[in-house]
């Protein structure tokens, strides 16, 4: 029997096979740390100067936020990646190796294999529907680990492969799958990564379903969207997802909480 995937109100889903649901404990603690990462940038954005969201978003300035998620698409491009795909990689500090490039950009097995796997991955599931109980959701995130493993070994894995992985999944599927690093790993740990749980794809996974399902986590991201749209408007936030928001924001609680270097991600606000 398949393990179910917890959410904090809502009905929960089944996990993929093979899968181990996340304890009780862990989830209810990064939830308590998504919680206060929003609720400080809650009141930052609500004071009467330009709140570090605010900031990180702004087109006119050299953050990344306004582009990773709004740079170029190529029309009918879906299913591939594009050299559009990796420059907006690049921008949250990640090196890409030329024979990445290759594999990911001119014909070859490798290339066809990602290409297989992105249109396998469902692109009508946001993470915050896994509440719902409405599909098998376990599916959807098996679907998805297979897109990771893929572009994980391009060309082939390494300890640093994850974040590129991650990186460029959110890229393709910014609805469903988070920006992932060391930094908001840790901070939503609350310890040093180890070899299991935080920083492995089929743990974090379930942590955001969890966050996600969260009224008030909802609710903050909610009022932030709306607050960052008046100020950007449309043609620049409506590319941004809730959960891109989210990602800033824990990656913002944990440069705060000394877990990494302000410009690590070319980003620092």
């Amino acid at each position: 029997m398949r393990e179910l995937g917890l959410v904090v109100s809502g009905h929960p889903y089944e996990l993929p096979d093979g899968w181990s649901a996340v304890e009780d404990d862990i989830l209810e603690g990064a939830l308590a740390r998504a919680r206060e990462a929003l609720s400080v940038e809650v009141s930052r954005n609500a004071e009467d100067g330009p709140g570090r969201l605010e900031r990180y978003f702004d087109p006119t300035l050299s953050y990344a936020g306004a582009s990773f998620n709004g740079l170029e698409r190529a029309t009918g491009a879906v299913n591939l990646v594009t050299s559009s795909d990796l420059l907006a990689v690049t921008l949250l500090s990640i090196d890409i190796e030329p024979l990445q490039v290759r594999q990911l950009l001119e014909d070859n097995p490798k290339r066809a294999a990602v290409i297989s796997a992105l249109a396998a991955v469902p692109r009508d599931v946001p993470l915050s529907e896994f509440s719902s109980g409405s599909r098998d959701y376990g599916q959807v995130l098996m679907r998805l680990y297979e897109l990771y493993s893929e572009l994980r070994a391009t060309p082939k894995p390494t300890a640093k492969k994850w974040v590129f992985a991650s990186k460029l999944c959110a890229r393709k599927f910014p609805n469903l799958m988070p920006v992932r690093d060391n930094v908001v790993c840790k901070y939503l740990a609350d310890k040093p990564l180890t070899s299991r749980g935080f920083g492995h794809f089929k743990f974090d996974l379930q942590v955001f379903a969890y966050l996600m399902s969260d009224p008030s986590v909802r609710a903050d991201l909610n009022d932030l969207q709306s607050r960052l749209r008046q100020k950007h408007g449309p043609t620049v936030m409506d590319a941004v997802p809730a959960l891109r928001i989210l990602d800033v924001a824990l990656w913002m609680a944990g440069i705060d909480a000394g877990l990494g270097r302000r410009p690590a991600r070319s980003e620092a606000v």
